[in-house]
């Protein structure tokens, strides 16, 4: 569940406060989905990044780099 505090207290950008504001919910789930049809999947990672542990933030950056390896590899 997101939280307008929370989100105040993490220092969200004013504009990804309003979106949320204006959303019917506080699930985390539903406001990702929301955040991807909206164009704004940029905030749903920063929130998601923000609440994971240290591991976990481990994790995502290792799949995140694999993503874009092959990438990288062409541009050498």
């Amino acid at each position: 569940m997101i939280t307008l505090e929370k989100l105040k207290e993490m220092r969200a950008c004013p504009l990804a406060i309003d979106w949320f504001v204006s959303k019917d919910t506080t699930d985390l789930m539903t406001l990702y989905e929301m955040a991807k049809e909206e164009n704004h999947l940029d905030w749903a990672i920063w929130y998601i990044v923000r609440i994971m542990n240290r591991q976990q933030q481990i994790q995502f950056a290792i799949f995140d780099a694999e993503l874009v390896l092959d990438v990288f590899e062409k541009h050498k």
